[in-house]
């Protein structure tokens, strides 16, 4: 590999108003949204980076990335954690691929294939049990007064690995408890989850959102008075869908559900491509490559859980780069975006300690689980800076995409959102401005100053900003 150049993106390359502008209300933003950038020929760990070069686009290359390392994430599970706000955060991702019909977001259907082995697996081992329970419960109910002596036989879990989206609230939480929480839900068209979601009248919805921190999950049957709890969860997600799909999944910004995901926005094919130069038979690749992450469930069962510790250097730049962006949209795009950073930050770890596991797994053997499935790994895991530095850019890259997808939401504060556009105003004002200089910023960037009046007045309701003096005003920090 040649040398990695250690930089983090600049602000001109990163800033949130320069690269993106949204078109209200149409959803394709003005300008190109950014994608995963990499400098001196950066590689991901192999197995993550032979998925990722099997994209046409840079766009196609970023979805299979964070839907294959959401697959991956969701078959360590709970063997892989980090610490962070006080509590253990698991490799359990949520990931949301917007785009337009006719954008290249079928390839993930392919990274669904990275998950069947092992989901094919447990259905054969639940047929197989059920199998023996008929043959148990045949017996019993042919034993006439031997009943007495002997027991009742239980029917087994109804187990599974991927969830199906096509299900009730109550029918995800008895999916999610029989698979002791570990498991994933894999949706190529987000309307079938958002057609559940709706009919349950948003209970489906509440566990979705409990399983972003791992939270219990339980329900209670009034007609058999059963109660089930399961104490904590690791669902992993990766939905795919048009805008509209998700409008009717998330109706509003103010949905707690809306922070709880990555969401990466492709735009439309414009041109004609080759398809002939393919060669390999994609769903056959994708499918032995989900054997050997079969095969690593299989050599983690009986391990203890591995732990990302980040040094003092790599925190300290953690902490940096999210408090610009804490702050940046807390001057500019209120409550929403802010929930959308703090559920960042736990993501962008849950990334890295996946790229740190599978970079580990990479440096002691050429395959993803070595021949005699004895790992060797240390309890705690660092991460490369090359790793991290990368990483850490992607969540620049993320936030911008999901300021895009806020902006194509029905509009929460005001009737016409203008997002980017009070985006740049605000950030153009000092941290302590006047009402003049606010209309003198508004003139030089071409915005409406009645409209820049409104948007101040509306900061100040929300305690984003206060009033100082006759015309004084400042940001809250």
């Amino acid at each position: 590999m040649e040398e990695f150049d250690f930089k983090l993106l600049n602000d001109d390359e990163l800033n949130l108003v320069s690269s993106v502008e949204e078109t209200n209300p149409g959803s394709e933003p003005k300008h190109k949204l950014p994608t995963v950038q990499t400098y001196n020929n950066y590689h991901w760990p192999t197995f993550l980076q032979q998925i990722i070069d099997k994209g046409n686009t840079p766009a196609q290359k970023d979805a299979l990335l964070l839907s294959a390392v959401t697959a991956i994430g969701a078959v360590i599970n709970s063997k892989l954690r980090t610490h962070y706000n006080g509590k253990w955060y698991y490799a359990c991702l949520m990931t949301f691929v917007v785009a337009p019909p006719a954008s290249g977001k079928g390839a993930l259907s392919w990274v669904r294939r990275l998950v069947e082995p092992l989901h094919d697996e447990i259905r054969q081992e639940v047929d197989d049990e059920y199998a023996s329970y008929r043959q148990m419960k045949a017996a019993y109910d042919a034993a006439g007064k031997a009943k007495s002596e002997m027991d009742v036989p239980v029917a087994p879990r109804n187990r599974m690995f991927i969830i199906s989206a096509n299900n009730s609230g109550t029918g995800m939480m008895e999916n999610i408890m029989d698979a002791e929480g570990r498991c994933i839900i894999f949706e190529t068209e987000a309307d079938t989850l958002s057609t559940s979601l709706n009919q349950d009248y948003n209970h489906g919805s509440d566990v979705l959102r409990n399983t972003f921190d791992h939270e219990r999950i339980s329900y209670n049957r009034r007609t058999d008075h059963e109660y089930r709890e399961l104490k904590e969860t690791y669902l992993s997600m990766v939905l795919s869908g048009t805008p509209n799909q998700v409008k009717s999944l998330i109706p509003s910004a103010e949905n707690g559900l809306f922070s709880r995901f990555l969401y990466y926005y492709m735009p439309s094919i414009n041109h004609w491509e080759d398809q002939f130069g393919v060669k390999i038979d994609m769903n056959d690749w994708f499918t032995k490559r989900g054997e050997e992450l079969r095969d690593l469930a299989e050599s983690l069962k009986d391990k203890e859980s591995y732990t990302l510790e980040l040094s003092d250097f790599q925190i300290n730049l953690f902490n940096d780069r999210f408090n610009d962006l804490f702050i940046s949209c807390r001057k500019s795009l209120g409550l929403e975006a802010v929930s959308s950073v703090l559920r960042l930050a736990p993501e962008i770890l849950r990334i890295m300690s996946i790229v740190a596991f599978l970079r580990n797994i990479e440096e002691r053997s050429d395959r993803l689980v070595v021949d005699d499935g004895i790992f060797t790994l240390p309890p705690v895991l660092n991460i490369a800076d090359m790793d991290f530095i990368q990483i850490l850019n992607l969540a620049d890259v993320l936030m911008q995409h999901t300021v895009h997808i806020l902006s194509i939401l029905p509009p929460v504060e005001v009737q016409s959102r203008d997002t980017i556009g009070r985006q740049q105003l605000f950030n153009a004002l000092g941290h302590e401005f006047t009402a003049k200089e606010l209309a003198d910023k508004a003139y030089e960037l071409e915005i409406n100053p009645n409209t820049a009046r409104t948007w101040l007045k509306r900061a100040v309701e929300s305690h984003m900003v206060s009033k100082i003096g006759k015309g004084k005003y400042v940001f809250e920090q």
